[in-house]
């Protein structure tokens, strides 16, 4: 019954969630000042923490502490994520298209975090 409930969410959330960053990306302004640019990842890419911050992690970061297990760890399928919650900055490094250097990583909430709080 669990996973019946499992698979309704991506079916419900999941147009939402293109829609909101569809609307998001056209909203958003690329800076062209420094080579900086905005970081949005989209939804379904695998959460990669030297690009992307946890939005869980950071919410209770101060009030209580999370577990320490590791997210990713060997031999175990990436987490993937559902949206942006706060945009971040990258810097083209050396004027070199496709590679970047964080300046500010985006917040993202990940697939897991909805489908534990339904």
């Amino acid at each position: 019954m669990r996973s019946g409930r499992s698979d309704i969410l991506p079916s419900k959330l999941l147009p939402l969630i293109k829609i909101a960053y569809d609307l998001r990306l056209a909203l958003s302004e690329k800076d062209i000042c420094g080579g900086l640019e905005l970081a949005a990842p989209s939804p379904d890419l695998p959460f990669h923490p030297s690009f992307m911050q946890d939005a869980e992690e950071h919410a209770l970061q101060g009030s209580r502490k999370k577990s320490t297990n590791n997210p990713n760890p060997e031999g175990f399928e990436p987490e993937f994520i559902a949206g942006t919650s706060a945009l971040g900055l990258k810097r083209t490094l050396n004027g070199q298209p496709g590679v970047y250097e964080m300046v500010v990583k985006p917040r993202v909430v990940l697939i897991r975090v909805l489908e534990t709080s339904s």
